[in-house]
């Protein structure tokens, strides 16, 4: 499941890709206003970050069980974040909580940042696992035209680019996004923007398993 390229994978550090952003990611609110997190569900989000997402959905939705699944230097990194969301009643995870089933899970501008494909789809299978027979992912994604800048570099492995940050990432099309979910089985697929083209910057998408 690890890449093959052991020089390049000692040298990355995923724990970067954490940005802190203020605002929640659009596929959050999207699903918040037509409904699909609501108020009773029990939550996982995979790769919290910042826990933008987190302290606003738990800011605006009453009596939901939040959890979330992340990377201690990130939890370190965004200690006072975090102090927060557990005083509000949220759960953190080190590693995917194999026991628990969740109604939700959120997972946003994290799976690109995996390498190589074979770990996420490792991880991809991991989520259908826990999630509800009605369970509904929530997810966004950076498209080709969203990964911007002129130091990138191309992994060894061809499979995505090496960020001047030394994090890895590999955008998607809707195309790629569809096939990447096919694979284990979710092909409930509904985009949550009209997009007029294959690639768009980002892609915000909820999948049922059901």
């Amino acid at each position: 499941m690890e890449c093959s390229y052991e020089s390049c994978r000692n040298t990355l550090k995923p724990e970067n890709s954490a940005t802190n952003f203020q605002k929640p990611a659009l596929s959050v609110t999207f699903a918040i206003n037509t409904g699909k997190i609501c108020s009773g569900q029990k939550l996982l989000e995979m790769g919290a970050g910042n826990l933008r997402n987190a302290l606003y959905v738990m800011r605006n939705i009453n009596n939901i069980d939040y959890y979330v699944l992340e990377m201690r230097e990130v939890v370190d990194r965004f200690t006072n974040n975090y102090t927060k969301f557990r005083r509000l009643g949220g759960h953190l995870f080190y590693s995917v909580p194999s026991k628990e089933s969740f109604d939700i899970i959120i997972c946003t501008f994290v799976f690109e940042t995996i390498c190589p494909s074979s770990k996420r789809l490792d991880i991809l299978q991991s989520i259908v696992t826990i999630l509800k027979s009605d369970g509904i992912l929530v997810a966004s994604f950076r498209g080709y035209p969203g990964v911007k800048g002129t130091k990138y570099e191309l992994c060894p492995a061809r499979e995505g680019l090496i960020t001047p940050l030394r994090t890895f990432i590999k955008p998607f099309s809707l195309s790629e996004l569809r096939e990447f979910f096919g694979i284990v089985g979710l092909t409930n697929f509904e985009a949550l923007q009209k997009y007029r083209t294959e690639s768009p910057q980002n892609i915000h998408v909820a999948v049922r398993r059901g």
